[in-house]
């Protein structure tokens, strides 16, 4: 059996712009490839950058050949939005209210959801993924959504047919109008989900100039 690991490594300083709210959830854009654009009430749009603090009610599209990853801070919850992606983003930055929603119009995300944070809800136009310490992936075409688990579990609800079902670790979920159907997740399903997923990360605070620094790590693993 041949293996394959390659590492990336790099320091990143992120300042933040909330310093009344040190310990609450604020979002950063930290990675953006390609026509990554934040979508204005109207026909508006402006180019998103890396730094850029995304704010809840906001929508982001995703074009050819680009994409898009947010973090949250401090739980480490991340949001990769491959390309041709569309989605509504919904949070609270407060401990007390448990928000932090994606509603995805069309496209691949890819998600990392912390215990140390609030549980994730992802959906559809009929199907509602809720996801604590977990890593998956959330895809919606031609009304038909996929979910595939790499790690934890998720629970998806078919907001159609009202079908619960537990997506376990290594499985794959499809879901339309008639329902949800459970399959084993194939290798490539898997490696496509671990691809965007793998990172290790530790952050420090400074509290003198309210800046933070983070350690981030990325590798990707073919076995």
């Amino acid at each position: 059996m041949r293996y394959w690991i390659w590492i990336g490594l790099w320091v990143s300083l992120a300042t933040a712009k909330d310093a009344a709210r040190p310990f609450g959830y604020d979002a950063v854009v930290r990675q953006v490839s390609g026509n990554v654009r934040l979508m204005g009430p109207d026909t508006s749009s402006k180019e998103v950058k890396v730094g850029d603090l995304p704010q809840s009610g906001e929508k982001y599209a995703v074009g050819e050949g680009g994409g898009l990853i947010v973090r949250f801070h401090p739980d480490f919850m991340r949001i990769v939005a491959r390309a041709n992606t569309m989605f509504h983003l919904a949070f609270s930055r407060s401990d007390s209210s448990e928000l932090r929603d994606i509603v995805l119009d069309q496209g691949l995300l890819a998600l990392s959801a912390s215990k140390r944070g609030p549980s994730l809800k992802t959906e559809d136009a009929h199907s509602l993924v809720q996801a604590v310490e977990s890593r998956f992936s959330f895809a919606s075409a031609s009304g038909v959504s996929t979910t595939v688990v790499l790690a934890g579990e998720v629970k998806l609800r078919n907001t159609v047919t009202n079908q619960v079902e537990t997506v376990h670790r290594g499985q794959k979920a499809v879901s339309d109008s008639t329902g949800v159907k459970l399959t084993t997740a194939s290798q490539a399903d898997l490696q496509e989900v671990s691809a965007f997923q793998n990172f290790l990360e530790m952050d420090f605070w400074n509290p003198s100039t309210k800046e933070s620094r983070t350690l981030e790590m990325e590798y990707e693993t073919n076995f």
